[in-house]
């Protein structure tokens, strides 16, 4: 967590800086318990791999944090969230 700390701090005094509008977005992955009882713990595994992948897809891998077993972190600048 303190990496994820040290990079949202600078990312957050560089984005206040430049003028821009920095945000932090609490992401939950709801229902991935019954899915994986459904279909299978290996499935669930992929489907939260797959998961984990979209979110770097589409922000910074430094800015993002997994703090829970299904609850992620990230930061971004509030254009276009």
């Amino acid at each position: 967590m303190q990496g994820f700390l040290s990079e949202a701090d600078i990312f957050f005094n560089k984005a206040a800086e430049e003028g821009k509008n920095p945000v932090m977005i609490s992401l939950e992955l709801k229902g991935i318990r019954p899915y994986a009882a459904r279909f299978g713990i290996e499935k669930g595994d992929r489907f939260l791999s797959d998961y984990i992948s979209l979110i770097e897809k589409y922000f910074d891998k430094n800015l993002c944090f997994r703090y829970g077993d299904y609850s992620f972190l990230v930061c971004s600048l509030g254009e276009g969230v």
